[in-house]
């Protein structure tokens, strides 16, 4: 669904089992990334150049063992990104070039 005009995260995305792969990149979505879209067997997410100002922590329950890419470049994020994203054993790759309005980036 990249560069599809999206406002929100599809609520569809949380009946998915199975998906391994999500571009939601280029789109006009605001606010908070929500727990929901995180699905264990996720390898790669790019929810880049859109206008996202937060992740919520991930709970407790989440497993990211196999998120492999990561891309939240070109959003305006601001404040700590979530701690676990440091635990993710497969993480290889984590874009994170940052656009600010207010000179604010987020912590890693």
């Amino acid at each position: 669904m990249r560069s599809c005009k999206v406002l929100r995260f599809p609520e569809f995305l949380k009946l998915l089992d199975g998906l391994w792969y999500l571009d939601l990149s280029g789109n006009n979505i605001e606010g908070q990334v929500p727990n929901w879209i995180w699905h264990s067997t996720l390898q790669y997410v790019n929810i880049s150049h859109n206008h996202l100002n937060s992740m919520e922590e991930f709970s407790p329950n989440i497993s990211l063992n196999l998120l492999a890419t990561l891309d939240v470049r070109g959003n305006l994020l601001r404040g700590s990104l979530p701690s676990r994203i440091c635990s993710f054993s497969s993480l290889s790759i984590l874009m994170l070039l940052i656009i600010s309005s207010a000179d604010q980036s987020p912590n890693v």
